[in-house]
């Protein structure tokens, strides 16, 4: 008779399981996400200071003022075919002619640079894009990559 047991260590519960791994992943994500979207609103100035704490906070798909404009989770259009055109955030200072791409990823621990490897390959083509379609002079991407178990590397 075969020993069914089941693998339930801490990782295999965090993101082995597959009944789990998903919906846990998305969730830690969009947490993660949500907090940083929340404070480049109040950099950019594109919401007041006084907003909802970040546990209820719900990002919108744009926010936009007179020279901002703050793109949540939605795809860029771009000219040719890129790997990644999805970044969580791609905040826009059209007086400066500036923008960011901002991507973060919430892996075990033992992904973290694999995953980090994966998000400079996947959004070096789509900067490109933006800096040509937006015209930008200047982009700067961030990647956010902390684990499940909050670990970062050291160039993190």
């Amino acid at each position: 008779m075969q020993n069914n047991k089941v693998d339930e260590t801490n990782q295999h519960v965090i993101a082995g399981c597959s009944s789990l791994s998903e919906c846990a992943y998305v969730g830690r994500h969009n947490q993660l996400a949500n907090m940083i979207h929340q404070q480049t609103t109040i950099k950019y100035k594109l919401l007041d200071r006084n907003i909802l704490p970040y546990c209820s906070y719900k990002p919108q798909p744009v926010l936009k003022s007179a020279n901002k404009v703050l793109n949540w989770d939605r795809s860029v259009i771009t000219d040719m075919a890129v790997d990644c055109s999805r970044p969580d955030r791609a905040p826009i200072d059209r007086q400066n002619k500036t923008a960011l791409v901002i991507d973060t990823a919430v892996p075990l621990a033992h992904n973290v640079p694999k995953t980090e490897a994966e998000k400079f390959t996947k959004n070096e083509n789509l900067a490109l894009e933006i800096k040509n379609i937006w015209k930008i002079n200047n982009l700067s991407i961030y990647h956010l990559v902390i684990s499940a178990e909050r670990v970062v590397t050291k160039t993190s």
